[in-house]
């Protein structure tokens, strides 16, 4: 047998001995748990994310209500109030609530986000005959309302990454500021 023969054989054992222990390294490695590891983390994110657009569709949610609450009270106060300050204030109200109201929908249809209907349980026919008293109450509960709308708006700004939820939300908080004010020169 010559030298080089023995060395060609020596090397080509080496390199089949490599290869079996490559062979059985790989067959004994858990590819499953490193599966369930890459799964598990994509599952925490794609959790995340969903907290987040559950947060997002609660505050969304928050403001159409709120805006369809101020809608009604404004309904009813225009069926029952004579006063000329508060119609004209009820006007202007329902007109940018109503621009408001356009907003939520058209960003609710784009972000397919159900907005919720709300039924106006607060009766200010009892307060007809006092209108001092009706005023006052109209005007601090639509201040509220506008002040938490107002809230839920900025608290939405905060939690989401949407940059049509945020641009949706500088849109509107100034109207509703606009409206407080407003309503401040009656009180």
């Amino acid at each position: 047998m010559e030298k080089g023969t023995g060395n060609k054989n020596l090397k080509k054992y080496l390199y089949l001995c490599m290869l079996v222990i490559i062979m059985i390294s790989l067959g004994s490695c858990d590819f499953d748990e490193n599966k369930r590891f890459i799964y598990s983390l994509n599952d925490m994110i794609e959790s995340d994310n969903v907290a987040l657009n559950v947060k997002e569709a609660e505050l969304f949610s928050d403001v159409a209500k709120t805006n369809l609450k101020i809608l009604a009270i404004n309904k009813d106060i225009m069926e029952t109030n004579r006063e000329l300050r508060i119609i004209l204030l009820v006007r202007d109200l329902e007109e940018s609530h109503r621009e408001i109201e356009n907003l939520l929908n058209k960003t609710a249809k784009d972000k397919l986000i159900l907005i919720p209907s709300v039924k106006n349980n607060i009766m200010y026919q009892n307060m007809i005959g006092n209108d001092v008293v009706f005023k006052e109450v109209y005007l601090e509960k639509v201040s509220l309302l506008i002040e938490e709308e107002i809230s839920f708006l900025r608290d939405l700004e905060t939690v989401t990454n949407d940059t049509d939820l945020k641009i949706m939300a500088v849109k509107i908080i100034p109207m509703l500021k606009s409206n407080l004010d407003q309503i401040e020169t009656l009180k």
